[in-house]
């Protein structure tokens, strides 16, 4: 950069005079403009970015909006990025899907650059859309913690693409007359943004500059603060109204969080005065900035789950990469580690990779973290990948189950991560289902299939199974999982109809006569109601996922209240249940069995609660057909000869049985309080 411009910037507040002196110096040529602002992205220098960029497009210089995407956190707010990008030369939608995609940014950048991208796809393009568009609209539409600003800009792009799947996970409904009013809200929204969007730049800059130093942040004296009729600290012997105090405020005004440094002096070693509060507030650009081994090593981990949370990766290899393994490395690696796998970072997982070969073994390395590196192998991907499915098949650890089940889900092979996925959710606990079922979802999303699973069944039963509902303390549940269960039948219904329907339009399209104006209005109402049965089926099952995230919360408030009920006071000398126990032992692999129950067993169950009964049968079922999941807690009763097994049945229920090799041999099911009394009859 020109000394003279970097002046100019490093002693200016940002305000319309200064940016007209800023025009006045860039270069003549426009690929030496391109370059200089390039340079300032490159140094992650955002006033310096701000000056030059708003400078060019006030002038009406062409600059290339590929610069954008990696400059998008130092625009500050959504209104300017807006404001900025649009003004900008070169392939808008592909550089504000690069924006997105790349991350760091606030869920209002993401929204305003989706909403760009369809209103010029829609205005150049005919509507096509970049395939990563809809992809990450659905990615940002399943986010629980948006705004109301967001969630407004997201309608407005589900009513411009009008793509089924989103208006499901959005969960709107299909605007007849009726909804007009709502549509035209909707207009006035996309309208107000894009008015932003096409105002001259210069009125997103303020006339002068500012009097006060700054706003809604937190800031420190770039200068000592003195009394008028001090002397000056310059040691001039005047008066300090007389001497430095017109030249100080003007270098109080470039204040920053850093006592006694200005932007320009901050910018050259921003790790002066970090703290950790400074560093969780930092955006991308700053983090961008900082030399880790110039921070204090207690903010290590800090810095790097912070520089990982905004999608900073090649900074964060690069530190791995210099520095001194310890005994804290391992753990920040698998944690970066991880993160790379999820945002499919292949040749910076290859230096990670690299890193942890010269320092420790990598024999617990995720195999999905394996499978990235080896994207371009084909015939080591494809070892992999069967090595993924023997070691399914050998697990019996569910946490390791559901960590295979996401390591397919993060690779590239989302589709086959799916079928795999669908097929642990029976194998393991219900809250570790329903993550790897988001995932699951998520997953649909990246592949544009439809919002919800088959498998959403399966896992809706077990919970039901697994959690009774009665007593008054279960009305939330009870609450909770009719309106599921109606939802579910709703879903069921709404599939029949459609496939009906399907097969009513194939039979009109098959007719082999000359078709004629009244056939052909006939196919069209047909087909148009299709349309219609699976707009709403998407709707109803987006409405059914956000229906069992109710229940899961309902079960999970039900099972702590139930636990601290059941507990007993400090004071209660209450026989200790563990005492009976063997420590529990790897199950390994099961074989199957069949079930041998005792002589009136199925009278028994009446003396339970239903939900007990049910959960009991299920419990025997699952044992018997060898499930991993179902052995997780099995322990051996110390007093019985001959392997008496125990399995908890919710909190206070437990099932007794024994294991053989072709049978499992049930005893009783029992309240917990009754175990003394039933191992005395069994010894008997």
């Amino acid at each position: 950069m020109d000394p003279t411009l970097r002046e100019l910037i490093d002693h200016s507040t940002f305000h319309k005079g200064t940016v007209r002196a800023v025009a006045a110096l860039l270069p003549a040529s426009d690929a030496e403009l391109d370059a200089l602002v390039g340079e300032t992205v490159a140094h992650n220098d955002i006033f310096g970015f701000l000056f030059v960029l708003t400078a060019a497009l006030d002038t009406a210089r062409r600059v290339d909006v590929r610069h954008m995407v990696k400059a998008a956190s130092m625009t500050g707010d959504h209104h300017r990025f807006t404001n900025l990008v649009w003004k900008m030369d070169g392939d808008i939608p592909g550089a504000l899907i690069g924006v997105i995609k790349r991350g760091g940014i606030p869920h209002e950048h993401t929204g305003v650059a989706l909403l760009l991208t369809a209103v010029w796809c829609r205005d150049h393009k005919g509507g096509a859309l970049p395939d990563e568009f809809l992809p990450e609209a659905k990615a940002l539409a399943r986010n629980k913690n948006l705004r109301r600003e967001v969630q407004a800009v997201l309608q407005c792009i589900a009513q411009i693409v009008n793509d089924a799947a989103l208006n499901t996970i959005l969960q709107l409904p299909i605007y007849g007359e009726a909804g007009r009013p709502v549509l035209d809200a909707l207009q006035k929204v996309t309208d107000a943004i894009l008015d932003i969007a096409r105002r001259p730049v210069m009125e997103m800059v303020v006339d002068a500059p500012p009097r006060h130093v700054a706003a809604g942040v937190t800031m420190r004296r770039a200068v000592e603060k003195l009394g008028r009729n001090d002397d000056c600290h310059c040691g001039s012997g005047k008066k300090y109204k007389r001497c430095c105090f017109d030249k100080d405020q003007e270098r109080l005004h470039l204040s920053t969080a850093v006592a006694g440094k200005t932007h320009a002096e901050l910018r050259d070693a921003p790790e002066t005065g970090l703290t950790i509060h400074r560093l969780e507030k930092m955006q991308r650009y700053e983090l961008a900035q900082l030399d880790p081994f110039k921070i204090p090593e207690v903010l290590h981990i800090n810095y790097i789950m912070r520089a990982v949370s905004l999608g900073l990766y090649e900074p964060v290899v690069e530190y791995f990469e210099r520095a001194e393994w310890t005994d804290e490395s391992p753990k920040r690696w698998y944690f970066t580690a991880f993160f790379l796998m999820r945002a499919e970072e292949k040749e910076l997982a290859a230096r990670m990779i690299a890193v942890a070969e010269r320092n420790q073994s990598t024999e617990k390395l995720r195999d999905g973290f394996r499978l990235l590196v080896a994207r371009d192998d084909p015939a080591e991907e494809l070892r992999l990948l069967a090595r993924i499915a023997s070691a399914i098949l050998k697990e019996t650890d569910p946490e390791r189950l559901s960590e295979h089940g996401h390591d397919l889900l993060y690779s590239r092979h989302k589709a086959l991560g799916i079928l795999v996925s669908r097929s642990l959710i029976p194998l393991i606990p219900t809250k570790e289902g329903s993550s790897l079922l988001n995932e699951i979802l998520r997953a649909h999303d990246k592949l544009n299939l439809p919002p919800d699973d088959p498998y959403s069944d399966i896992l809706e039963k077990r919970i039901a199974e697994e959690t009774g509902d009665d007593g008054k303390d279960a009305a939330e549940l009870r609450t909770a999982r009719k309106r599921l269960d109606a939802k579910a039948a709703e879903v069921r219904t709404l599939k029949e109809d459609i496939e009906h329907q399907r097969r009513a339009v194939h039979r009109h399209e098959k007719q082999t006569q000359a078709p004629t104006p009244a056939h052909e209005a006939e196919l069209k109402d047909l087909r148009q109601k299709l349309t219609t049965l699976k707009a709403t089926l998407h709707e109803r099952a987006e409405e059914r996922t956000g229906l069992r995230r109710e229940l899961e919360k309902a079960r999970d408030v039900l099972e702590a209240t139930r636990s601290k009920a059941a507990a007993p006071a400090p004071e209660d000398h209450a026989d200790d249940e563990a005492r009976h126990y063997l420590p529990e032992q790897p199950s390994g692999n099961q074989p199957l069995r069949i079930i041998e129950f005792p002589p009136k067993f199925r009278e028994s169950l009446d003396d339970f609660p239903q939900h007990i009964a049910r959960a009991a049968l299920a419990m025997a079922g699952r044992l018997a057909g060898g499930e991993p999941a179902a052995f997780s807690g099995v322990v051996a009763l110390k007093a019985i000869p001959g392997g008496m097994y125990r399995q908890r049945i919710g909190i206070d229920h437990r099932l007794l049985f024994r294991l053989h090799p072709d049978r499992v041999q049930l005893f009783a099911l029992i309240n917990r309080r009754d175990l003394d009394r039933k191992i005395k009859i069994l010894r008997a």
